[in-house]
């Protein structure tokens, strides 16, 4: 059990680094969940956009990165 613990916590601590290396970097980040709604943004993203995390949290990535009349016939080719 102490080894199973350790390991996930390595992993853990693991993934949050590069979470954090990704955040902290020169590339714009978006993160969203499996519904594709948008949970952070990173600096690089709100420079290049000009949306916060504050005011994008929520909102669905779809319908920041295509232009409405492409959204449908972009989706149905995924």
């Amino acid at each position: 059990p102490t080894t199973a613990l350790a390991l996930h916590y390595r992993r853990h601590s693991m993934e949050s680094k590069l979470a954090r290396a990704a955040l902290d970097g020169m590339t714009a980040v978006m993160i969203s969940d499996a519904s594709h709604r948008i949970i952070m943004v990173n600096q690089e993203f709100e420079n290049m956009m000009g949306y916060s995390t504050k005011h994008t949290q929520g909102w669905n990535a779809h319908n920041l990165i295509f232009l409405p009349e492409d959204l449908e016939s972009t989706l149905n080719i995924w």
